[in-house]
């Protein structure tokens, strides 16, 4: 099963390479798959799992696990609070569309959407001028203290079946939790039920 830290790597280009490609087929249905039948997918996965267990990336577990069996709208609040410290997220689309907030107003969260749209743009243009992920990062924090120990505010982006999300999270960011990991599953689910069985 992907971990924290491997949701934000499989997730984490429009285009995902294939490696990344393979990761997100732990989450392409309503429960994880066999490792047995995972592994039967691809010759490759063998030493991709070898891989993916050295960086964290996945984690065996002795039990099946299964998505969230909430509709998204239900889900989405409970899943988003727990991944800020103060209790206050906001999840927006790559366009900046506010889809769900825990903690900020409904003023605050549609500003800080359309900032997340206004740096992916940003990232956008960069790219176009030849500068790579690795130059602009992963994701962005705002400090209010020089000394740049605790984050204001940080954007990160994910990337589910092409389309752009934005976590916008105030204070600690706790994305190292299983509800990250849950969040991006029912989303992805949640998208999947409108895309014909042969293009899943």
């Amino acid at each position: 099963m992907l971990t924290p830290a491997g949701v934000l790597h499989a997730f984490a280009d429009p285009d995902p390479p294939a490696e990344c490609a393979s990761l997100q087929l732990l989450m392409a249905h309503h429960s994880a798959p066999l490792r047995s039948d995972w592994l039967a997918l691809d010759p490759n996965h063998e030493e991709l799992l070898s891989r993916a267990l050295e960086n964290s990336w996945v984690e065996a577990l002795h039990h099946p696990v299964t998505a969230p069996q909430m509709r998204l709208d239900d889900f989405l609040s409970h899943a988003i609070a727990g991944l800020s410290g103060s209790r206050t997220v906001a999840l927006a689309t790559g366009d900046g569309f506010c889809i769900a907030r825990v903690g900020y107003s409904q003023q605050q969260a549609d500003v800080l959407c359309a900032a997340a749209a206004d740096f992916l743009d940003y990232a956008r243009r960069q790219q176009s001028r030849g500068l790579k992920n690795a130059t602009l990062g992963r994701a962005i924090s705002i400090f209010n203290d020089i000394d740049l120990l605790l984050p204001a505010t940080s954007f990160i982006p994910f990337w589910i079946d092409g389309s752009a999300w934005w976590l916008v999270i105030d204070g600690e960011p706790l994305i190292n939790n299983t509800a990250l990991v849950q969040l991006l599953w029912n989303i992805r689910l949640s998208g999947s039920k409108f895309t014909p069985e042969s293009l899943r």
